[in-house]
């Protein structure tokens, strides 16, 4: 799945590159027990001075800056690819639409100097643990 802070800027004009939602085209119906969600790939206009991080708001939360926090991955200046992709179990699976944050170490919203948000998300059933690269 693409999403950017510029899709659904119609619904919410307060998206931004660091908080943004995404009204999804239609509804998604998934069994929060069965699934689990990744990013694939990520495009920021500048990279980041220190470590960021990119939060959704239906996956289940792990520890950030003392607090839970819907962690889906980390990004740095030195992120050039998703070697490894961290699968996270979904917290929900009733999705209609998406909201994401990027935010510091402490949980805080980032600052980033960037205009444009690009991020490929991976849905997939728990069993289907497979390596990306494994062609079969």
């Amino acid at each position: 799945m693409y999403i950017s802070n510029n899709d659904s800027k119609h619904l919410h004009p307060g998206n931004t590159s660091t908080a943004f939602t995404v009204q999804l085209p239609r509804h998604l119906e998934l069994n929060s027990d069965d699934w689990e969600c990744g990013v694939v790939h990520c495009v920021l206009s500048a990279k980041p001075e220190k470590p960021v991080y990119i939060t959704c708001d239906f996956v289940v939360p792990s520890i950030l800056g003392g607090q839970l926090h819907p962690v889906l991955c980390s990004i740095s200046a030195k992120t050039k690819a998703f070697e490894h992709i961290t699968m996270v179990p979904l917290s929900r699976g009733n999705l209609s639409s998406l909201r994401v944050k990027i935010v510091n170490t402490q949980g805080l919203q980032a600052t980033l100097k960037n205009d444009t948000t690009c991020i490929v998300l991976q849905f997939r059933k728990k069993n289907e643990r497979k390596s990306m690269d494994d062609p079969f």
